[in-house]
């Protein structure tokens, strides 16, 4: 093993228990968030299959209310998670700890969108889901727990509810994702918020840590550059052909793909390659 690998992977380590709270994390605001919105809307059950947010302006504005609740709640445990992984970068680089990396990071846009851009579209997408979910629990006469307990049920593949599926195949429906039938991008697969909440929040832990190393080797002229190394035993060619491959220090690592764990490990100029 190279120098500085073993300290490197033990960081990793570390970073990595972050992001595996990512899925409890969430979880736990959106069992919140949805009891929130589900206790707001039954005020209006009387709508039965005609139910929808914006049928009663006070609902509408209660709704956008508890949104912004939940993404500012979303914005938080991320950035306290990003916090942390920020401090072991500054831990193991024997750095005095700053924010302004973090700082920085998280307020960038990257792939043309924000960290709170990409939060609303998926808080979004998650209000049209619950709302499906309740005008078709509305509409079989099911009680607020029980529309609780069936979004809960399948929040990861949300449009694959009997209970939605059914609701599908009837007319009288006004909610949007029950009009549409559920919601599909361009490779016919519908990634639910949740799922797309997890990967943002692991995918940030990752990116603020491994940016806040490509930072501060910026400042030391010592180091030249960069190479990965394999952060996990799961088959990836891609990241197979990436090991040891040098990379300038002026170039930053995102990872190679979603849920990468690829380890960088710094290139001294007085290493040889």
């Amino acid at each position: 093993m190279r120098k500085g690998q073993a300290e490197a992977i033990k960081y990793m380590e570390r970073v990595i228990d972050q992001m595996a709270l990512s899925d409890a994390d969430l979880k736990a605001i959106i069992q919140r968030y949805t009891r929130k919105l589900i206790d707001q809307a039954f005020v209006y059950a009387y709508l039965g299959k005609s139910f929808q947010f914006s049928a009663n302006s006070e609902l509408d504005e209660k709704v956008s209310s508890i949104n912004d609740e939940i993404r500012k709640e979303i914005f938080n445990i991320i950035y306290t998670r990003c916090k942390y992984a920020d401090t072991l970068a500054h831990e193991k680089e024997a750095e005095e700890k700053s924010d302004k990396f973090l700082l920085l990071f998280l307020g960038s846009v990257i792939a043309g969108q924000t960290l709170q851009e990409r939060i609303n579209r998926y808080v979004s997408n998650m209000s049209y889901e619950i709302e499906a979910y309740i005008a078709a629990g509305l509409a079989k006469g099911m009680s607020r727990t029980q529309v609780l307990s069936d979004y809960l049920t399948w929040f990861k593949s949300p449009y694959k509810s009997p209970l939605l599926l059914d609701a599908f195949r009837k007319q009288g429906f006004k909610a949007e994702r029950i009009l549409s039938k559920g919601i599909t991008f361009g490779s016919g697969i519908y990634i639910s918020s949740f799922d797309n909440l997890v990967r943002l929040e692991q995918q940030t832990i990752f990116h603020a840590y491994n940016n806040t190393l490509n930072s501060i080797w910026l400042t030391k002229p010592e180091i030249i550059g960069w190479y990965t190394i394999r952060g996990s035993a799961y088959p990836c060619t891609i990241c197979d052909d990436n090991v040891g491959v040098f990379h300038s220090k002026d170039e930053f690592f995102s990872g190679y793909h979603v849920r990468c764990c690829c380890i960088l490990i710094p290139v001294y100029n007085t290493d040889i390659i």
